[in-house]
């Protein structure tokens, strides 16, 4: 049994019996109502320590030990407050930069994508008009060779 639970049975004691003043104690962890019983229990232990409990004194220790688990008991619960609360800001600071990303990656691919297709109808321009050349010196050469070929005929 830890001194704190031994204390809060001390109190629990007091409670039920509010005439007595003073209990006890021995280091078996015996509690007596008189000191002439405490010592005669005591006698045939190893360690015959008596330690006397006064009501109020005992009181006192509870209520500290109360109000520390209490204190223990808010400071737990306000870092798990501080915990939850830093753990929404790095999630909306990581969705944030996913979002910002997101339109970083869509900018890059349309940027990606206007620059093909100008390249595409710059090629597509370049092809369209060797086709038109092309086209212009075959029948320019057709022209002229049936121009050639009438004559020589």
């Amino acid at each position: 049994m830890n001194s704190i639970d031994k204390l809060k049975e001390l109190k629990t004691t007091f409670d039920t019996h509010p005439g007595v003043g003073v209990l006890y104690g021995t280091s078996d962890g015996q509690t007596f109502f008189k000191s002439g019983d405490a010592n005669n229990h005591a006698r045939k232990l190893a360690d015959s320590t008596i330690t006397p409990y006064s009501k109020s004194q005992v009181e006192k220790l509870v209520n500290d030990a109360d109000a520390l688990a209490a204190d223990a008991d808010n400071e737990v619960e306000n870092a798990k407050k501080a915990e939850e609360a830093e753990n929404a800001r790095i999630a909306a600071e990581l969705e944030a930069s996913a979002k910002k990303t997101e339109e970083e990656v869509g900018a890059d691919n349309e940027e990606k994508e206007g620059a093909a297709t100008g390249e595409e109808n710059t090629k597509a321009g370049e092809l369209a008009g060797e086709g038109e050349a092309s086209l212009e010196d075959a029948e320019k050469a057709e022209t002229g060779n049936k121009g050639k070929g009438n004559k020589g005929k």
